[in-house]
């Protein structure tokens, strides 16, 4: 029997955040997480559970964008559109752009703005699932890049190619951060600013359940009557959402005046011990244990930001480890 603890960080504030690390994925015919380049989602109203709620969230690696084609989408009634919707999000569901609802509309292919896409089903209640779809993406790759926004645990890290710099007549001594001692390094050739959540004046944020982290990076140019430059103006910001964890990078191209969201996501080590002094990790997979065995696993956030907490939100045992859907047994539930 293998059990799956999941874990949440808070804000020590009613608005939780629920972070699953990857490997918790499970078989869910109603939702799911995805990481890989390419890959498939679906509803089958045969086998689904009959949720009411379901959001898949896709994110590819770094530099990429999503193509998304929906192969098959089948209403079960003509009427079943008037109560349910099937939505595609340019982004996380909340406070992003919504690309199009198969219901209302006839498009069928869809193409991301970043590395980050989400389906939404909903639907009033019902007795069961009422529509079938199957829809396969693939990832591209996007080389034309002059601004690039990367989001971690613990900071963002915002690159600027020299060249583009250049091209608007900017030197590495013209461009500031919210702080101006917060000064960038010199990587090849991109100028890289490392801006931690708790310094450089970030400003953190809380948005409809979502945590946010913005920065500002600016040119100064000569107080001057006539402006000979163009003034860069571009608002960084990292997003953490609930129940998913993306990683990825928003690019933006040729541009002088704009805000870069990128969804970012909260690193944690979760690691069992062998006994209660927490002194000597478990090193191999899988751990067997016995039934009434002592199991001691510690949680370990790592995050410069000291507002948030990790708390057990789920434990869960199944005699089946690639089945945590069916004869499940929970230790620990929804804290």
């Amino acid at each position: 029997m293998r059990q799956i603890p999941k874990y949440s960080t808070s804000n020590k504030y009613p608005e939780y955040l629920n972070i699953h690390a990857n490997e918790l994925n499970t078989n869910n015919t109603c939702g799911d997480i995805l990481t890989n380049l390419n890959g498939n989602i679906s509803l089958n109203s045969d086998i689904s559970s009959g949720s009411d709620y379901c959001v898949w969230y896709i994110t590819v690696p770094n530099n990429y964008k999503i193509l998304l084609n929906f192969e098959t989408f089948l209403p079960k009634t003509p009427q079943c559109c008037d109560s349910s919707s099937l939505s595609v999000y340019d982004g996380a569901p909340v406070g992003s752009a919504l690309l199009g609802d198969l219901c209302r509309i006839n498009k069928r292919d869809y193409v991301s703005t970043s590395n980050s896409l989400s389906v939404v089903y909903t639907r009033q209640a019902a007795k069961q699932t009422d529509l079938d779809f199957f829809a396969t993406y693939y990832s591209i790759f996007t080389n034309n890049q002059n601004v690039r926004l990367s989001c971690h645990s613990d900071y963002m890290e915002v690159q600027i190619s020299l060249w583009y710099l250049q091209s608007l007549r900017y030197s590495s001594d013209d461009l500031f951060l919210n702080d101006p001692q917060c000064r960038p390094q010199l990587v090849a050739n991109w100028l890289q600013f490392h801006i931690p959540y708790d310094s450089c004046l970030t400003v953190k944020q809380d948005e409809n359940g979502l945590i946010s982290y913005t920065n500002n990076l600016v040119t100064q140019s000569a107080k001057t009557i006539v402006i000979y430059r163009k003034n860069v103006d571009l608002t960084l910001k990292c997003r953490f959402y609930e129940n998913t964890l993306v990683e990825g990078m928003y690019t933006a191209n040729d541009f002088i005046k704009n805000t870069i969201i990128q969804y970012g996501q909260y690193s944690a080590d979760l690691i069992f011990f062998q006994s209660s002094n927490f002194i000597y990790p478990v090193n191999h997979q899988p751990y067997n244990v016995e039934l009434n065995q002592n199991l001691y696993l510690q949680a370990t956030l790592r995050t410069s930001d000291p507002t948030l907490v990790l708390f057990v939100d789920t434990c869960l045992a199944s005699p089946d480890e690639f089945d945590f859907t069916r004869n499940i047994f929970y230790i620990i539930r929804n804290g």
